[in-house]
């Protein structure tokens, strides 16, 4: 919970602490070396390694925003279908 709080603090959302900080390149999945890397330039003063075992619960590798804030990833996936839809792309 401290993890959370602190990129709720820094980024004021978990959509925007996802697109800018967790994963600028717009994926929906999240590496577990991509992480520690962002935590650590992040400085969030947290234990990185045992927030990732928190969010990789299946012990993939993999972390996505749904595990991170499940109603956020509702959110982030409604925005982008209604762009695909509305656009055709998210490009």
């Amino acid at each position: 919970h401290d993890f959370k709080a602190a990129l709720k603090a820094k980024f004021g959302n978990f959509i925007r602490a996802w697109r800018v900080a967790l994963s600028p390149d717009d994926t929906l999945v999240l590496q577990r070396s991509e992480f520690l890397k962002a935590c650590n330039r992040l400085n969030l003063n947290v234990n990185a390694k045992v927030v990732w075992k928190a969010f990789d619960r299946d012990e993939s590798g993999l972390a996505s925003i749904d595990e991170l804030d499940p109603k956020s990833a509702e959110i982030l996936a409604l925005f982008q279908a209604w762009c695909k839809q509305k656009f055709g792309s998210m490009q």
